[in-house]
């Protein structure tokens, strides 16, 4: 078996990432599709605790330690890749630069 390796490709790009990844709430993301918070939790996977893995669906990250009550949050990444799925065109909100 080898050891993966390095694509020299990418060693003279620059990629500038978000300062912070963002996080959407539940209620956040019905606001802003216009939808009921009851439809979206329906589309919502939340990891770690639901059988489902349909890529149709939204996946929701628990925040929260383990012992504490539960905070499910959609990434900005997430998201854009189920409005795509979906057919919904986005503004890229993300940006790579080659320099």
């Amino acid at each position: 078996m080898s050891t993966p390796q390095r694509d020299p490709s990418l060693s003279n790009r620059r990629v500038t990432l978000p300062d912070k990844p963002f996080f959407y709430t539940l209620d956040q993301i019905a606001s802003l599709l216009q939808v009921s918070e009851g439809w979206l939790r329906k589309q919502t996977i939340y990891v770690g605790r639901s059988l489902d893995t349909s890529r149709s669906m939204i996946s929701a990250v628990n925040l929260a330690e383990p012992d504490e009550t539960p905070i499910w949050r959609i990434s900005e990444r997430e998201f854009i890749r189920w409005l795509g799925y979906h057919g919904v065109k986005t503004r890229q909100l993300m940006k790579t630069r080659r320099t």
